[in-house]
């Protein structure tokens, strides 16, 4: 966001060797999809693509165990009338934060992160 700060979950899968030569995101689709869809793929693409690959796996803006949208346990909002209206004044971050320039600023933000990492 313009101001303030948000937090992006990212898990990583390394193979048995600790070494990744090559990285993969992997990003869930939906819309509102968390990382827990793609979980149960790591392994069958690990042994199709091989064990010097490290998978990561996101959870978007306001999705699963990155920053929500929403707040917690608030789950009104899909529900009522005026429902959005009052989702964005509820909202922790600005709902216009969430969209696909920023999704992609994240994949930037994270491969930077990749890249330092050991």
């Amino acid at each position: 966001p313009p101001t303030g700060s948000l937090n992006l979950y990212v898990k990583r899968y390394i193979g048995d060797s600790g070494f990744a030569g090559k990285h993969l995101l992997m990003i869930p689709g939906g819309p509102g999809q968390d990382s827990k869809v793609l979980e149960s793929h790591v392994a069958n693409l690990e042994r199709h693509i091989g064990g010097d690959v490290a998978f990561y796996l996101l959870d978007n803006r306001g999705v699963g165990l990155s920053s929500s949208f929403v707040p917690p346990n608030y789950y009104d909002w899909a529900l009522t009338e005026g429902a959005v209206s009052a989702t964005q004044q509820k909202a922790p971050i600005p709902l216009a934060a969430i969209n696909l320039t920023n999704a992609a600023l994240d994949v930037i933000e994270i491969g930077k992160a990749i890249k330092q990492s050991p």
